[in-house]
C-alpha cells in the first residue's frame, strides 16, 4: 500500500498531521476455543500474523474473521472484509459487519449467502460450503445526506458460528457496549492486520469518504458523508487496521469480556474511522427482522474510573463539540478543508476543535479563529479523504477502496 502519511503520536503537536481514509474490510479462520485472552494471549495471536484471519475455518468459526457477500465479484476481482461479532434478535442469531463487506454498498438483496472466508481470499471460487449466512438487513448508505453507520448484519445459525461468539486472537467478548472516550486504550480483531490495539484520539469526526459503487478497478468512486466518527491510532509497530479490516469490531483493551466500543469502516496506515457502537446497534433494531439486538458474550466486570477527572473531560468534550458543531457547515464548505472533530492538544489534556485540511493553506488559517468561546482550534494538514488502492498477495490482486480483491484464477 502507498500511504501518504506524517507521523503522529498521542502527545505530539497535531499541525503536519496527513491523514487519508479508507475503506477496510476482511474476516478469519481457525475454530480453537480462545477464552478470557489476556494480555500476552494478544501479543502471541498478533505474532502469528494474519494468515489465520484469512484462511478457512472448520465449523462453527470464530469471529474477526475473512468474510463476504459471494456476489461480490465482478470480472476484474472480488471482494471481501471482516465478519467482525455475533449478535442475538429476536432468538435468532446474525454476524455484524458493514454494509460494503455484505450487502455491496447498496446492491444486495436479504438472502444473498455470506461466506467464510471471503470471496476474494477463495480466489472467487466459492462453494455452497462456504456458506455461513444470509443477509437480513442492511442500514442503506446515503450518497446525498449524512450518515452515521455502515453496517449490516447476515442471520447465521451455531452450526456455522461458535455459541459464545469469541474472536479470533481475543476470546469471548463482552455483551455489552462502552462509550469511547479519548485516550481509550481499544483493541480489535481483523482478517489483514489480525489482532492490534491502539487508542481513540478523535472523537465526534464529521467528513467525507470515497466509496467504490462495485467490486472492480472500474467502479465509480463517490464521497459519501459521515458524522459522529471516532479515530483510532494505533500503539504497536504497525497500522491498527487495513484494507481487508472493514467489519472488525472495537473493543475496549481489558483482559475479560470486553466491552464493544465502534464498527471499524475506514482507515489508514495512521488512523482508523469507526461508527460509534451505540449508533450501530440502534441502526440494527431497525433491521429485518425488527427488534433489539443485543451481542453474545460474557458479562464485563465494570470499572470506574476517577469521576471528578471524568467530570471535567466531559464537560471540556461538551463544550468543544457546541463550538464544532456551531462552525462546522460553514468550516466544511471551505476548499480544502476535509474533515472536522474534536481531539487532545499536543502533549496536554486540553479538548480542541481539529479541523483537518487536504493541504495548508493561508486562506484557511485566516478564515478559522485560533479560538473560539475558550476553546482552541487547531489545523491539521491531513490530505484528502479517500480510499486507497494497494496490492494483494494474489496476483493480480488489488484491494479496491480498502476491500481487499483478488483477481480470479
Amino acid at each position: 500500500m502507498r500511504h501518504n502519511v506524517a507521523l503522529f503520536r498521542p502527545g505530539r503537536p497535531l499541525l503536519g498531521v496527513l491523514v487519508s481514509l479508507l475503506l477496510i474490510g476482511t474476516p478469519t479462520s481457525g475454530a480453537s476455543a480462545q477464552t478470557d485472552a489476556g494480555p500476552g494471549d494478544l501479543d502471541a495471536a498478533a505474532a502469528q500474523g494474519p494468515k489465520k484471519h484469512r484462511k478457512r475455518q472448520g465449523r462453527p468459526i470464530e469471529l474477526g474473521t475473512s468474510g463476504g457477500n459471494v456476489n461480490d465479484v465482478s470480472l476484474l476481482s472480488c471482494c471481501g472484509g471482516t465478519l467482525g461479532a455475533l449478535l442475538m434478535k429476536e432468538g435468532r442469531y446474525f454476524i455484524l459487519s458493514n454494509n460494503h463487506v455484505l450487502a455491496r454498498v447498496n446492491q444486495a438483496q436479504a438472502g444473498e449467502a455470506v461466506s467464510q472466508p471471503g470471496p476474494n481470499d477463495l480466489k472467487c471460487n466459492l462453494s455452497s460450503d462456504d456458506t455461513v449466512g444470509t443477509l437480513s438487513g442492511l442500514k442503506k448508505l446515503k450518497f446525498n445526506g449524512n450518515n452515521r453507520v455502515d453496517a449490516a448484519i447476515a442471520e447465521t445459525d451455531l452450526n456455522q458460528v461458535v455459541a459464545d461468539g469469541a474472536l479470533i486472537g481475543i476470546g469471548v467478548p463482552g455483551n455489552q457496549i462502552a462509550k469511547a472516550k479519548l485516550g481509550m486504550e481499544v483493541v480489535k480483531s481483523g482478517r489483514t492486520t489480525a489482532v492490534t490495539r491502539g487508542v481513540v484520539t478523535d472523537l465526534n469526526v464529521t467528513g467525507n469518504v470515497t466509496f467504490p459503487t462495485g467490486c472492480s478497478p472500474d467502479a465509480e468512486e463517490v464521497q459519501i458523508r459521515f458524522s459522529k466518527v471516532m479515530l483510532v491510532e494505533s500503539t504497536g509497530n504497525k497500522p491498527f487496521s487495513a484494507g481487508g479490516d472493514s467489519g472488525s469490531v472495537i473493543w475496549e483493551d481489558v483482559e475479560q469480556c470486553p466491552r464493544a466500543v465502534g464498527l471499524l469502516f475506514a482507515g489508514n496506515s495512521l488512523f482508523t474511522a469507526a461508527n460509534l457502537m451505540k449508533g450501530v446497534m440502534k441502526a440494527v433494531k431497525k433491521m429485518k427482522p425488527k427488534g433489539a439486538a443485543e451481542l453474545v458474550g460474557c458479562d464485563p466486570v465494570t470499572s470506574f474510573g476517577d469521576p471528578w477527572l471524568e467530570d471535567r473531560f466531559d464537560r471540556q468534550e461538551r463544550l468543544a463539540m457546541r463550538v464544532q458543531e456551531r462552525i462546522e457547515n460553514g468550516v466544511l464548505a471551505l476548499p480544502g478543508v476535509t474533515a472536522i472533530g474534536i481531539g487532545r492538544a499536543g502533549d496536554s489534556d486540553r479538548v480542541v476543535v481539529r479541523v483537518h485540511m487536504e493541504e495548508s493553506r493561508p486562506e484557511i488559517a485566516r478564515a478559522i479563529p485560533e479560538n473560539i468561546d475558550g476553546v482552541p482550534v487547531e489545523l491539521v494538514e491531513s490530505g484528502r479523504l479517500h480510499a486507497f488502492y494497494c496490492l494483494d498477495e494474489g496476483p493480480p490482486g488489488i484491494a479496491l477502496g480498502g476491500l481487499e480483491t483478488t483477481g480470479p484464477r
